[in-house]
């Protein structure tokens, strides 16, 4: 019995910051995609004024859109971000203490840590948002 808590207590702290790393990535990303995907199309442009579907725009296209500056650095990017937040959800599940006292003062710690890892590693999508917002505005 205590094996099984000990177990499921290791899993949840990794789940909590799995979803501290992905939250600013995924709030940051769906901002944007809703952003691109409700701009105005100009018919006079070309044959098919449309824009595509929001399930066709990855992740990295719809930043390349936004600027192409990025065109030429995101796959390294992309590579480093999944890489690290794949060793820190690992680290957590492996090293985090899980010891019964302290419980919710060590998983609002590890959620703060793992937000803010997240919100690193989203920068780049941080930064297209705020240039959308800008030539939005």
């Amino acid at each position: 019995m205590d094996r099984v808590r000990f177990s499921s207590r290791r899993v949840s702290n990794a789940g909590l910051a799995l979803i501290g790393v992905a939250a600013p990535f995924l709030a940051t990303y769906g901002s944007m995609a809703l952003l691109v995907n409700r701009q105005p199309t100009r018919p006079n442009l070309g044959p098919n004024p449309d824009s595509a579907p929001l399930s066709m725009w990855m992740p990295s296209e719809l930043l390349v859109y936004v600027d192409p500056w990025f065109a030429g650095v995101l796959a390294y990017w992309l590579v480093v971000s999944v890489a690290l937040a794949a060793l820190i959800v690992t680290a957590v599940f492996l090293l985090w203490p899980i010891e019964a006292g302290g419980q919710s003062t060590r998983r609002c710690l590890l959620a703060a840590i793992s937000l803010l890892i997240g919100t690193v590693l989203a920068a780049p999508w941080a930064y297209g948002l705020i240039h959308l917002l800008a030539r939005r505005a």
